[in-house]
């Protein structure tokens, strides 16, 4: 949602401020690295002591 604002708003306005065009590159990249975290998911395999996935453990398969 971040992204698709800060390419609405660079879209609309012509003539930006050094500064907010600034703020909005900076919101850009936040924006972009939250997507990618989201796609990755989280870092590394989550396993327990037995060496099992935590959903196998959780449902005992």
């Amino acid at each position: 949602m971040l992204l698709i604002q800060t390419l609405l708003v660079f879209e609309v306005s012509e003539n930006l401020p050094g500064a907010l065009q600034a703020l909005l590159v900076m919101s850009g990249a936040l924006g972009l690295s939250a997507l990618i975290v989201a796609v990755r998911g989280p870092t590394g395999e989550q396993t327990d002591e037995q060496g099992k996935e935590w959903w196998r453990r959780r449902h005992g398969r």
